[in-house]
C-alpha cells in the first residue's frame, strides 16, 4: 500500500515538475516578448538608449554648422544680426507671398525662424497692436508716435538689433519703458509676434523699448542697461525674470568672442554651463551631448546605455542618489544665486539715475505646475520683486511660453505696475 502510494505521489510530483518547467519556459518567453514590446514602445515615444536628458530645442546632428540670424556685438550683447534682418525685410517686402514660396523655404533653412517671423506682419491678427496699426492706416497720422508705429510695423528689427522701435524714439508726454528679458519678452509664441505683451503696451501708447532676446540671461540684462540707458533715458526699467532659466549661480562676463549661445542646425547651444564658458561651437556641442547621455566609462553604464529601459532605470537610480552618474566634475554650486548680485546692481543703478525699477518674476510651467521665486532658496534676498498671478492655462503646453491670453494677461499686469511706479497722463 505504501509502495503504491509512493509511486503515485512520485508520478504526481514528476508531472508537476514537467508542468513547472513548461510554465517557467512560457513565463520566460512572455517576459522577453513583453520587454521587447516595451523597449520598442519607449523608443517610439522618444526614449532613446543612453540619452538621459531631453530638450525639444536640441537634436544631435552628423554635421554641425551655424544658422544665421543672431550675433554678439562688441559689448558681448546677444542680438539680431541686423544685416540678416535687413535681407529678410527686403525679401518679404518685395514679395508679399514669399512666406509660402519655395524661395522662402530654401532661404529659411539657413536663417533663424524667429527672425523671419517678426516680418510676417500681415495685418490679419485681431490683437490690440494690429487694431492700432489698422486704425492709423485708415485714419490720419496724429503725431510722431503714430509714425513710429508704422515704421516699426515695416521694420520690426531696429538698427541696434532688437525687436523694438528705434531707441531714438522720444514722442510727447508718454511713459518710456525699457523691457529687459529673454524669449518671453521677445514675444515667443504670440501671433506673428505682434500679440506679445510688449506690442500690447505699445498699442496703449507706452513708448516701449524691447530688448528681449531668446536665450538672454541676467548678465545680458545688466550689460544692456549700462550700454543703452543714456540713449534711451527710460522712465521705468522692467526686468522680466523667467524662473525657467534666469536663475544663474555663476558669474558670466558677456564678451564678443563668447556668445551666450550658438544658433546651430542642432538647436540653440548654451555656451555657459556649470560655471564654465565654452569658447567654440564644437566644444559647446560636445558638452551638451555629453551631459545628455550616459557616460560610457563603466561596464554598468555601457549596459544601461544599450537599451531605453536600462537608461530609464539608470537615470532613476542617479536621481535618488543610489548611483554616481560618473559625469565629469563640475564646479560646486554656490548656495546663493549669483544673479542676485546683478539684479541688485541694476536696482541701485536705477535708483542713482532716479528711474523706477521693476523686477517681475515670470513663473516656470513645470509638469503642469507653476514654479515661482519661493521654489529657489535665497533667490532675490533683500531685492523687492513682483509676481503675476498666472495660471497654467495662460501658457502653451508644447513650448511652455505665454499663449495669446497669457501675453494679454501679462500686459495688463505690467501696465498696472508701471502706472503705480510712474503715474503719468500719457498723450492720446
Amino acid at each position: 500500500m505504501l509502495t503504491a502510494m509512493s509511486l503515485r505521489e512520485f508520478a504526481a510530483i514528476k508531472s508537476l515538475g514537467k508542468i513547472s518547467a513548461q510554465n517557467l519556459a512560457l513565463m520566460g518567453f512572455s517576459l522577453i516578448i513583453t520587454l521587447t514590446v516595451a523597449e520598442v514602445a519607449l523608443r517610439l515615444i522618444g526614449w532613446m538608449p543612453g540619452q538621459v536628458k531631453y530638450s525639444q530645442w536640441f537634436h544631435p546632428v552628423n554635421s554641425l554648422h551655424l544658422v544665421d540670424g543672431f550675433t554678439t556685438d562688441t559689448n558681448g550683447i546677444f542680438k539680431v544680426d541686423t544685416s540678416i534682418a535687413h535681407i529678410v525685410g527686403k525679401i518679404c517686402k518685395s514679395s508679399p507671398d514669399i512666406l509660402n514660396s519655395s524661395t522662402f523655404n530654401s532661404v529659411e533653412q539657413n536663417i533663424i525662424p524667429e527672425v523671419w517671423l517678426v516680418y510676417n506682419n500681415t495685418n490679419t491678427g485681431k490683437n490690440e497692436f494690429q487694431n492700432r496699426i489698422r486704425g492709423i492706416k485708415t485714419g490720419q497720422l496724429k503725431d510722431c508716435f503714430d509714425s513710429t508705429l508704422i515704421h516699426y510695423q515695416n521694420n520690426p528689427i531696429n538698427d541696434d538689433g532688437f525687436y523694438s522701435i528705434p531707441f531714438s524714439t522720444h514722442c510727447g508726454n508718454r511713459t518710456k519703458v525699457l523691457l529687459l528679458g529673454d524669449s518671453f519678452t521677445w514675444g515667443h509664441s504670440s501671433l506673428d509676434k505682434t500679440g506679445s505683451f510688449s506690442n500690447i503696451l505699445l498699442a496703449r501708447d507706452y513708448i516701449v523699448y524691447n530688448t528681449g532676446v531668446s536665450g538672454a540671461d541676467v548678465a545680458q540684462y545688466k550689460r544692456i542697461l549700462e550700454t543703452y540707458f543714456e540713449q534711451i533715458d527710460p522712465d521705468v526699467v522692467v526686468v522680466n525674470f523667467y524662473m525657467g532659466n534666469d536663475v544663474e549661480y555663476f558669474h558670466r562676463i558677456p564678451q564678443q568672442d563668447s556668445p551666450i549661445l550658438y544658433n546651430t542646425n542642432a538647436g540653440n547651444l548654451y555656451s555657459f554651463q556649470y560655471g564654465v564658458q565654452y569658447s567654440t561651437m564644437e566644444s559647446t556641442y560636445a558638452m551638451v551631448v555629453h551631459h545628455m547621455n550616459i557616460p560610457e566609462v563603466t561596464v554598468l553604464n555601457r549596459m544601461a546605455a544599450s537599451t531605453a529601459m536600462g537608461t530609464i532605470v539608470w537615470n532613476y537610480l542617479v536621481q535618488i542618489g543610489v548611483y554616481d552618474p560618473q559625469f565629469e566634475n563640475v564646479l560646486d554650486r554656490p548656495e546663493i544665486p549669483y544673479c542676485n548680485n546683478e539684479l541688485e546692481w541694476m536696482l541701485e543703478f536705477c535708483n542713482r539715475n532716479k528711474t523706477q525699477f521693476i523686477l517681475s518674476v515670470i513663473p516656470n510651467l513645470n509638469k503642469g505646475n507653476l514654479d515661482g521665486a519661493s521654489t529657489i532658496p535665497h533667490l532675490f534676498d533683500g531685492i523687492p520683486y513682483n509676481a503675476p498671478d498666472m495660471s497654467p492655462e495662460l501658457y502653451k503646453q508644447d513650448d511652455l511660453h505665454f499663449n495669446e491670453k497669457g501675453h494679454l494677461f501679462y500686459a495688463n499686469y505690467l501696465e498696472k505696475l508701471i502706472e503705480e511706479k510712474y503715474p503719468n497722463d500719457r498723450a492720446k
